[in-house]
């Protein structure tokens, strides 16, 4: 029972992971570029919102 619901599990994050490879090894340039300026954009805003 362990060692199959291991095994889902692992094959799960398997075929997960290759879809982000996929994903990443075809983006162009725009893709990268809106990726970039909204991870600047939440960074940003998460700075902001700290109460320090």
């Amino acid at each position: 029972m362990m060692q199959k619901f291991s095994y889902d599990v692992s094959r799960g994050l398997e075929s997960f992971w290759k879809g982000v490879v996929f994903s990443v090894e075809h983006m162009s340039v725009t893709h990268w570029m809106i990726l970039g300026s909204l991870s600047v954009i939440v960074g940003f805003l998460m700075l902001r919102t700290q109460r320090i």
